[in-house]
């Protein structure tokens, strides 16, 4: 049925005029109160505008004055009806500013000039789905319920929903999946959305900002953007967000900010998951970023840096930060207050720069506090603000270490790593300590055989034979109880070889204790008593030495205690030239 200009009402008849030059309808009271668009319900009829009048308009039903630009501004109206326009070819301006609009706006498949419907209130949504809208869309300070679709929407400029408020509990409060943005997509200001806000696949080639918005879903997922991808930054500063926040396998040409949200998920999952995504530049969590349910950014790749700096993160029951797989091309930072109520794992990280936890806080309930295991590194620092229970450094290559006593964790697994530098290596004494706390029962030398390198490189031999020593002493504990008799014997005697001085001093001691006992008490001669003239230094010394022999000891014999105390000088020789060439050949071969 065609449109009666005849029937038209005032309003309708001013809109009309105005539409032919572009001009603006501005109907409003002037009384903010009245004004509100919460309370049009209140509005007359010198407020009210049929929708068959704007869809008409829309569609060509006037035609422009010469010399103008039709556009439809309309100000401050009522719209009543179905603003259908479905599959539209509409090539004017649209702006409704203020406007109430009870019923759904159906712009489905249409393709528009610039959409602009700031500050009005569609309590029963807006359905852009498959639009292409040739400028921006601007929805600022939209009031929105049903819920805003979007789906394979494509807009040459901006989206702009900056102070908008939507909600459509149990469903998308924003539903952009294949959303194609030629500009920025910007939610801030105070933007709101209860329900999910999903912008999967999504396409953006400028930022994509939530900086200040708040999304809530009951369960779920509050922000979905897997498999999107943005040319510019996530900006996600100061979000306030209950539901997850998920980005996987996104793709970021920029930064991603998440600095000062507070994100909270109220099932198992994580607060921020982020795995499988490419960021170009920054990952920022920063200072009072909050994730009570945890981030997992696992197989991420990050062009520069990671910044965890003063965040706090809770899952106390499982992983506060999984991180495994990631690789950075800067520094990562979880250090100056990094707070992790949960495990913190970089399991397979490769990290070019710097990997800091210099006053972090690392908690878990159970299990590793901190997992490094095959992760890379140019340098780490573990100056934790308290020593976490157990870590895990497995396999690790790191450039150099920073570390103090006071931060070594109770239970730390060290092998199979490497390193080039331990920017405090303290003594072998100190490091033994450090090297002991690995909970495992089995003897593991590789550890030693690492700290003994790097001592070696620095010049300290003298504490890598000690280191080496150490090693030996550690493994005669899983020996059976034989072999850790011989062990301690050699050890007594020559320190496993790493202690050469030691079998000089038994030689000596024993020395000097048979010099005196044969210098008191002579042995007699033996036979007529013509062999050499007795010596109590020489016959000590030729019972002390197997291999040498002086001809003193077959000349004269003791008797009583004193015959003990040959045998036990000569069995006493026996076992320390036998303790000496196992320690010499441990030594030399570095067992």
């Amino acid at each position: 049925m065609g449109l009666d200009l005849d029937d038209l009402t005032e309003p309708e008849r001013g809109l009309w005029e105005a539409f032919r030059t572009g001009a603006e309808l501005d109907l409003r009271a002037g009384d903010a109160a009245v004004d509100e668009v919460g309370a049009a319900d209140g509005w007359g009829e010198e407020r009210t505008v049929r929708a068959r009048v704007i869809v008409a308009l829309l569609l060509g039903a006037q035609q422009a004055e010469p010399g103008h630009v039709a556009a439809l501004r309309l100000t401050g109206a009522r719209i009543v009806g179905v603003v259908d326009l479905d599959y539209a070819e509409v090539r004017y301006h649209l702006r409704l500013k203020d406007c109430s609009i009870p019923e759904r706006v159906y712009l489905y498949g249409a393709r528009t000039r610039q959409v602009s419907l700031v500050g009005s209130h569609l309590p029963g949504g807006l359905e852009m789905s498959l639009a292409v809208v040739d400028g921006n869309l601007r929805l600022i300070g939209c009031r929105i319920e049903g819920g805003l679709s979007l789906a394979g929407t494509r807009v040459a400029g901006a989206v702009l929903l900056n102070r908008a408020r939507l909600a459509n509990p149990g469903a998308p409060a924003l539903n952009g999946p294949r959303l194609h943005v030629d500009g920025d997509l910007s939610c801030t200001e105070g933007f709101e959305a209860r329900g999910e806000v999903n912008l999967r696949g999504a396409r953006i080639a400028g930022d994509a900002s939530f900086a200040e918005a708040t999304l809530s879903v009951s369960g779920g997922v509050a922000l979905r953007a897997s498999a999107c991808e943005v040319g510019g930054g996530l900006l996600c500063d100061e979000v306030t967000a209950c539901g997850q926040l998920r980005i996987r396998r996104a793709r970021i040409g920029g930064s991603v900010w998440f600095t000062g949200a507070r994100v909270r998920t109220e099932d198992e999952e994580f607060a921020v998951y982020a795995a499988d995504a490419e960021i170009g530049m920054d990952l920022r969590f920063g200072h009072n970023f909050i994730a009570e349910g945890g981030v997992e950014i696992s197989d991420i790749s990050v062009g520069a840096h990671i910044r965890l700096d003063g965040a706090t993160l809770t899952r106390p029951q499982g992983d506060a930060l999984v991180a495994r797989g990631i690789t950075v091309g800067g520094d990562v930072h979880c250090a100056d207050g990094f707070t992790a109520l949960g495990a913190v794992r970089f399991n397979g990280a490769r990290i070019s720069g710097f990997l800091n936890f210099r006053d972090a806080d690392l908690t878990a309930s159970h299990g590793f506090a901190l997992t490094l295991t095959r992760a890379s590194a140019r340098e780490l620092d573990l100056r934790t603000a308290t020593a976490p229970a157990e870590v895990d450094l497995s396999h690790a290559t790191v450039g150099v270490i920073r570390d103090s006593a006071h931060s070594w964790p109770a239970t730390l697994r060290l092998n199979g790593l490497r390193y080039e530098q331990l920017d405090q290596p303290g003594t072998a004494k100190e490091r033994a300590d450090w090297l002991e706390r690995d909970d495992r029962l089995s003897y593991v030398p590789e550890p030693f055989e690492q700290l003994a390198a790097f001592y070696r490189r620095i010049g300290h031999d003298d504490e890598a034979r000690r280191v080496l020593l150490a090693k030996q002493r550690a493994r005669r504990r899983t020996l059976s109880a034989s072999a850790r008799g011989w062990g301690a014997l050699q050890d007594a005697v020559v320190g496993y070889g790493y202690r050469p001085e030691r079998a000089l001093a038994w030689l000596v001691g024993l020395l000097g204790l048979g010099t005196l006992a044969f210098g008191l008490h002579p042995p007699r001669p033996i036979g007529t008593g013509s062999g050499p003239p007795f010596n109590p230094l020489i016959y000590s010394l030729d019972l002390l030495l197997p291999v040498i022999n002086f001809g003193v000891s077959r000349a004269y014999t003791s008797d009583g205690a004193y015959q003990w105390l040959a045998y036990l000088l000569t069995a006493a020789g026996w076992i320390l030239a036998t303790a000496i060439a196992a320690g010499v050949a441990r030594a030399v071969n570095r067992a």
